[in-house]
């Protein structure tokens, strides 16, 4: 699977909406996470700002890539 190609399509056309649910999840379960670990020395990234990741390039970019130890979504 090509998740580049899919997080490109999913900020497109009608898809944004399924984006914006799947995202809703996805931040929430972010923001939980900096309950139990130290999020913020892990990923770089302040708790405040998760509200701003409103595609999934930008969680991606913010999340997936650096806590699997990748510079960046790309």
């Amino acid at each position: 699977m090509q998740l580049d190609i899919c997080a490109s399509s999913m900020d497109r056309g009608f898809s944004k909406y399924y984006q914006h649910r799947l995202l809703l999840d996805l931040k929430s379960a972010l923001d939980k996470k900096y309950d139990k670990h130290d999020m913020q020395r892990l990923l770089n990234f302040k708790r405040r700002d998760i509200k701003g990741l409103n595609s999934f390039w930008k969680y991606d970019d913010a999340y997936t890539a650096p806590i699997h130890g990748f510079a960046s979504a790309e």
